[in-house]
């Protein structure tokens, strides 16, 4: 048996799977959130955020022509969200070692 008869065999074998994109919406949290829960959500209020992501949008803006580029101020406020998440579980984390070595 060949190359191209093994070749063969597994192209008859193989099955092509087409998955179908889905789109979903991006709302912005500046346009969801009042300022409160803005602040309370990423840490940063939204004029502060505004500043950042200024400074940091030719860093994050993607040259593309595409319709579906996450924009530089969802980007940002990802992170902060993520980073925010990352804290709580560092803290869980240590209170749980805390609580198992008292015990």
């Amino acid at each position: 048996m060949d190359v191209l008869d093994r070749l063969d065999f597994f192209e008859e074998e193989l099955e092509i799977v087409y998955i179908e994109r889905v789109f979903r919406d991006r709302l912005s949290p500046f346009d969801v959130y009042d300022e409160k829960t803005f602040q309370d959500r990423y840490r940063l209020g939204k004029e502060a955020m505004h500043m950042l992501i200024n400074i940091l949008r030719p860093e994050l803006q993607r040259a593309t022509h595409r319709n579906e580029a996450i924009s530089p101020e969802l980007q940002v406020s990802c992170y902060f969200f993520a980073y925010d998440f990352v804290k709580l579980l560092i803290m869980l984390y240590d209170r749980v070692v805390l609580i198992l070595t008292v015990y």
